[in-house]
């Protein structure tokens, strides 16, 4: 399997605890301003994905977009390290998710996509299918309206 190359970004956990298995990451980055020409601090904030709950407000964290597109329609990121902890130690905090299962869920997501997508591909195929056999009928309805004539019911 091969792995997409994905942005990694560090951030501070500015709220943790409010949204089950998500966190608020802010991150600093530098945006041209393109009238003064200008480069000026923004803090973008993100929603993280943290599956065990592990992260707590004020840790430095490392996060990365998710390689097959986003969970949902506000988390597209997902925690991969906790770099600095703030408050209790990382040994007795549940951990963060590894590599190992970061590919196993990828793999998971990248099966169900498939499957989504043979699904749909049988339903086109049945639908092109239906729609020749309404033309087959309708064209022996119209015959036969010819052969008997305009009165006939067939």
């Amino acid at each position: 399997m091969v792995l997409k190359r994905v942005p990694k970004f560090v951030g501070v956990c500015v709220r943790a605890g409010t949204m089950d298995k998500a966190i608020k990451v802010r991150t600093a980055k530098m945006k041209l301003d393109p009238y003064l020409q200008k480069q000026f601090k923004i803090w973008p904030t993100y929603i993280v994905h943290d599956p065990y709950n592990s992260c707590r407000t004020g840790d430095v964290v490392k996060f990365q977009q998710f390689p097959c597109g986003s969970q949902s329609k506000r988390i597209r990121h997902a925690v991969t390290e906790i770099l600095a902890a703030f408050g209790p130690r990382l040994e007795d905090r549940p951990p963060v998710m590894s590599k190992e299962e970061q590919e196993r869920r990828l793999q998971e997501v990248e099966e169900r996509q498939k499957a989504r997508k043979e699904k749909r591909e049988v339903a086109k195929r049945q639908i092109a299918i239906d729609r020749i056999a309404l033309r087959l009928h309708n064209r022996q309805l119209a015959e036969a309206q010819k052969i008997g004539g305009p009165g006939s019911n067939i």
